[in-house]
C-alpha cells in the first residue's frame, strides 16, 4: 500500500499556488523518506522466521536512506544517501566518507541482513545439517562476511562498547544507538547460535571453548545494551524489543544447560595439558555466566510484564523451554536438538499480540507438540474437545492448558517437582505475573 500510494518515490509538494518556504519542503520529503523506511523495517520485523515472505524489496524504494535528526527538525538541508550508495560504502570499507552518516543508516542496512539471517535459521533443517561443518554453507558464509563487513566499516563513534553507548545517551541518540546494536548482536547470536543447534560436528574441533566463550559475550554486551537504556527510559518498547530480551534469556538457559560430558570432550581437545578438575572448573564458570545472563533477561521481561501482555508470553515460553532445558543436565540430552523446541526458539512473532485482539486462534502447536513428533502422536483441539478460539485474558494460561493434552514425555518434565532446578525461582513470579 505504501507503494502503490508513491512513497517509493522522490517527490516533491506540489505547489498549490502558495509560495512554498525551503525548510518546509525539506521537512516533507523527509518525513514521506521516514515514513517509507518505517514500514520497511516493520515489514524486515514481520517477515522475520520461517514460512514468511516480505511485502517490500529494498529495491522498490527509490528513495534516500533519512537525513540527521537536526536537519530534519529544522529543515536543513544536507547530504543523504540512496541504499545501494551505502552498500557500495560499506564494501570498500570507506570509513572517512561515512563519519557523517546517522545511525538509523546503518540499521536499515542490518534490517536486511538479519531479515536473510531469520529466514535461513528458520529454514535450515537441523537434522540434516547435523552431519557437516557449517563454514561449507554457502548462505552462512555469505551472511557472516556481510555482517563482518558491516562491522568493520562502522566509524569508531559508532562502535559499541560502553564508552560509547554512556557518549550516546548524553547526546540524547542512546535509543538509535541502541536499537541498532541490539539488532546487530541478535543477528550474530543467531549465526553462532545456530552451530550449536546443529550438533558436534558443525563446529570444529579446536574452536568451541573460544565458540561458547563468544556467544557468552554476545549476550553480556546485548544484556547490557538493553538494560543501561532500559534504566534510563530509552529503550524502545515493542515486540521485537522483547523478542531481543527473550532470544538473550533463553538462549543463556540453553548453553547453561548443554550437555558437560560433550562440553568437556571438546575442551580436553583443545587443552590437553589439563586435567579435569580445572576442566570442570572452566566449563561451570562458563555456564554461570549463561544462567546470570538468562536470568537479568528474565528479571527485565517481569518488570514489562507489569504493563505488557506479550512480555507475559514471552516471559511464560522462556519458564517451561527452561524447564524442558533442565532435564538435559542430567538426562535427555537428545532434546536440545528437538526441532520443536529449536523453531519455539528461533521464531519471532510466533503467536498474536493481546493488546491487538479481543479474541485470537489458539496459539500455533509448537510449544504442544514438543516432542508429539517423536511419540508419533499429534495434539488436535477436537481430540481434545477444545474450543478453536480463547478470550485474550484466559489467552496467558493458554499454554499450560495445553501443555497438559501433549501425549509425550515431555509432560513428565513439566509436571515433575521432585527436585528444585534452576528455574524454581520464577515459578513464584510467574504465578504473581499471572495475576495482574
Amino acid at each position: 500500500m505504501a507503494l502503490i500510494l508513491g512513497l517509493g518515490a522522490e517527490v516533491n509538494l506540489p505547489d498549490e499556488g502558495g509560495v512554498l518556504d525551503e525548510n518546509e519542503q525539506l521537512i516533507y520529503i523527509e518525513s514521506r523518506r521516514r515514513t517509507i523506511w518505517s514500514i520497511y523495517m516493520m515489514d524486515r520485523c514481520n517477515s522475520s522466521g520461517r514460512n514468511r515472505s516480505s511485502a517490500i524489496k529494498v529495491s522498490d524504494i527509490e528513495v534516500n536512506l533519512p537525513c540527521e535528526e537536526r536537519e530534519f527538525l529544522f529543515g536543513i538541508p544536507g547530504k543523504t544517501l540512496r541504499y545501494n550508495d551505502i552498500i557500495v560504502r560499506i564494501k570498500s570499507k570507506d570509513i572517512v566518507s561515512m563519519q557523517q552518516m546517522p545511525v538509523c543508516n546503518f540499521t536499515i542496512v542490518v534490517f536486511e541482513i538479519w531479515s536473510k539471517v531469520a529466514r535461513w535459521v528458520g529454514e535450515m533443517d537441523g537434522k540434516s545439517n547435523r552431519s557437516r561443518n557449517l563454514n561449507s554453507d554457502e548462505t552462512y558464509s555469505q551472511l557472516t562476511a556481510e555482517l563482518k563487513h558491516l562491522q568493520e566499516s562502522l566509524p569508531n563513534h559508532l562502535k559499541f562498547n560502553e564508552h560509547n553507548l554512556q557518549a550516546h545517551i548524553s547526546h540524547f541518540d542512546g535509543a538509535h544507538f541502541g536499537y541498532f546494536h541490539a539488532l546487530l548482536l541478535l543477528c550474530d547470536i543467531f549465526l553462532l547460535r545456530e552451530t550449536f543447534f546443529c550438533g558436534q560436528t558443525a563446529l570444529p574441533s579446536g574452536c568451541w571453548k573460544s565458540s561458547l566463550l563468544q556467544m557468552l559475550n554476545l549476550l553480556k554486551d546485548l544484556t547490557l545494551l538493553i538494560s543501561t537504556l532500559k534504566r534510563k527510559n530509552m529503550m524502545v518498547i515493542a515486540p521485537f524489543t522483547a523478542f531481543e530480551v527473550f532470544t538473550a534469556s533463553i538462549s543463556g538457559l540453553f548453553f547453561y544447560a548443554y550437555p558437560n560430558q560433550i562440553l568437556k570432550k571438546q575442551f580436553l581437545l583443545e587443552d590437553r595439558g589439563k586435567d579435569d578438575e580445572v576442566i570442570n572448573a572452566e566449563i561451570q564458570e562458563i555456564k554461570e555466566g549463561f544462567r546470570s545472563v538468562a536470568y537479568s533477561n528474565m528479571d527485565m521481561l517481569v518488570d514489562w510484564a507489569n504493563s505488557w501482555e506479550l512480555a507475559k508470553r514471552w516471559y511464560h515460553s522462556i519458564n517451561k523451554l527452561g524447564q524442558v532445558f533442565e532435564s538435559c543436565l542430567s538426562e535427555n540430552t537428545s532434546l536440545l536438538e528437538n526441532e520443536s523446541i529449536r523453531h519455539e526458539i528461533q521464531d519471532y512473532g510466533d503467536g498474536t499480540v493481546g493488546e491487538i485482539h479481543t479474541t485470537v486462534k489458539t496459539r500455533r502447536v509448537s510449544i504442544q507438540n514438543l516432542l508429539a513428533s517423536n511419540s508419533g502422536s499429534e495434539y488436535s483441539p477436537e481430540k481434545s474437545g477444545s474450543d478453536s478460539t480463547s478470550n485474550v485474558q484466559d489467552f496467558r494460561h493458554g499454554d499450560d492448558f495445553y501443555i497438559k493434552l501433549i501425549p509425550s514425555p515431555v509432560l513428565d518434565i513439566f509436571s515433575s517437582s521432585a527436585s528444585p532446578g534452576f528455574m524454581q525461582r520464577f515459578d513464584t513470579e510467574w504465578e504473581n505475573i499471572d495475576r495482574l
